[in-house]
């Protein structure tokens, strides 16, 4: 699933546009979602270039870069276009 949603993404936004990520232990409740149907994560990065460092979800200094919330969207309805065409 997540190699469905990182070919429907690439093909949108360009293949380098979307990298794999590693695997990481995180306390992340989208887990108990997919043991019940297939799924996959996707990570936006919405850091700011000019920001030298990422501002920290979680805190009062967190933001992010508004411009890349149209390409956020645009990748999602992608990957559901791509799956309403597939079945």
């Amino acid at each position: 699933m997540a190699e469905y949603l990182a070919a429907s993404a690439r093909s949108l936004l360009g293949p380098d546009s979307v990298v794999a990520a590693k695997p990481e232990m995180w306390a992340e409740d989208f887990a108990f979602v997919l043991e019940r149907i297939p799924g996959a994560m996707l990570w936006l990065g919405v850091k700011s270039s000019d920001w030298p460092q990422p501002k920290a979800i979680h805190t009062p200094e967190f933001d992010l870069d508004e411009s890349a919330l149209p390409i956020g969207t645009s990748a999602l309805a992608g990957v559901a276009l791509d799956h309403l065409t597939r079945a």
